[in-house]
C-alpha cells in the first residue's frame, strides 16, 4: 500500500516538476558581420546555470523554474558582455559588439573540416561529402566541398563547391558568393545532366529585430542527354537561380530552398538540417530535375 501511495504521488509530482522547467534558445552574431560566434557563454543572471553556443552561435538554455522572463548574460572575450531579458520559451537573436577597449591576445578556433554521410532513398542509396575550411587549412577565407553518392551500378551524383566567407557590402549587407558543379547520373529517370552555376547569397542584418533570410541569385549552365534513345539528344544552354536561405529558423534548424531554370526545363533543391551535440548536423536534401527526384538523408560531424 505505502508502495503504491509513493508511485501514484511521483506519477502527479512529474507533470508539475516538467512544467516548472522553461527553456530559452537563440543565436549569438557578430553584430558587424552577422556571422555566428563559437563558444559565447550565456548565463542566467546571477547563477552558475549557463551554456556554451555552439560552432554557428545557436544556444539552448534550460531554466529550473518556470518564469515569464528571464535575465542572460552573453559573455565572450573581445566583445562586449551583453545583459538581455528575453521572454520564457522564446527564441532570440543576439549580436554582440565587438570591445575596442581590450587587448586581444587569442584567436577563435574555427572549424578544420566537415566529413559526412548521405544515402538517397532512390536512386543512390551509398554516399559522403567533405567540407575543408581554408581558413584553418591555408589561411583563406574560403571553403571548399565535394559529395559523391551511388548505386555502385548506374546512378550517380557528383557535386562540388567553392565558397567565399563574406564580402562585406555596406553597413548592414554581406554577400557570401558561391561556385558549384553538379553531375547526375539516373539511368531509371534517361538523365544525364551536368551543371556549373555562380551564385551570392546576399545577409541583411542589423537592421531593426526582424528577421531576415538570405536572398540567393545566380546564373549557371547546364546540359541535358537522354540515355536511353539510339540517338542521345542533348540539349543545354544557360539558366538564372533564385531562391532563400536561413540559419535562424526555430528548433535549430538550416533552411535552404532553391529553383533553377535550365532551357530543359526546372531544377528544384531544397534543404533543411538540425543541429545535434557533438558538432554533428543531421538533415535531409532535395533535388529533383524533369523526372529526376531524389530525397537524401545525411548526417556530418564538423572537426577542429
Amino acid at each position: 500500500m505505502r508502495f503504491l501511495l509513493l508511485l501514484f504521488c511521483g506519477v502527479w509530482l512529474l507533470p508539475h516538476l516538467a512544467l516548472a522547467q522553461t527553456t530559452v534558445s537563440g543565436r549569438v552574431l557578430d553584430a558587424e558581420t552577422g556571422n555566428g560566434l563559437f563558444g559565447v557563454t550565456v548565463l542566467q543572471t546571477g547563477t552558475l546555470n549557463g551554456v556554451s553556443a555552439d560552432a554557428e552561435g545557436r544556444f539552448s538554455l534550460t531554466l529550473p523554474s518556470a518564469a515569464d522572463s528571464i535575465a542572460l548574460t552573453f559573455y565572450y572575450i573581445g566583445y562586449v558582455t551583453q545583459q538581455r531579458r528575453v521572454a520564457a520559451g522564446s527564441t532570440s537573436i543576439v549580436r554582440l559588439v565587438v570591445d575596442t577597449k581590450q587587448i586581444i591576445d587569442c584567436e577563435v578556433v574555427q572549424p578544420l573540416a566537415e566529413v559526412g554521410l548521405s544515402s538517397g532513398l532512390r536512386y543512390a542509396p551509398f554516399g559522403g561529402a567533405l567540407k575543408l575550411y581554408g581558413s584553418r587549412l591555408a589561411r583563406l577565407p574560403i571553403t571548399a566541398s565535394v559529395g559523391y553518392q551511388t548505386n555502385f551500378s548506374s546512378n550517380q551524383v557528383v557535386t562540388a563547391g567553392l565558397n567565399i566567407h563574406s564580402i562585406q557590402s555596406g553597413r548592414h549587407f554581406v554577400i557570401y558568393p558561391s561556385l558549384d558543379y553538379q553531375h547526375l547520373r539516373a539511368a531509371p529517370a534517361n538523365l544525364l545532366f551536368s551543371s556549373y552555376t555562380a551564385t551570392a547569397s546576399t545577409s541583411i542584418h542589423g537592421i531593426g529585430a526582424a528577421w531576415l533570410p538570405n536572398l540567393l541569385l545566380g546564373c549557371g549552365y547546364a546540359q541535358f542527354t537522354s540515355l536511353t534513345a539510339e540517338t542521345p539528344t542533348t540539349v543545354a544552354g544557360y539558366g538564372y537561380v533564385f531562391g532563400l536561405s536561413s540559419s535562424e529558423l526555430p528548433l535549430n534548424l538550416v533552411g535552404s530552398a532553391q529553383a533553377t531554370h535550365w532551357p530543359g526545363g526546372w531544377q528544384w533543391q531544397a534543404r533543411l538540417q538540425h543541429y545535434l551535440p557533438g558538432h554533428l548536423l543531421a538533415g535531409v536534401a532535395f533535388n529533383q530535375v524533369r523526372s529526376y527526384a531524389e530525397l537524401s538523408l545525411t548526417v556530418s560531424r564538423t572537426l577542429y
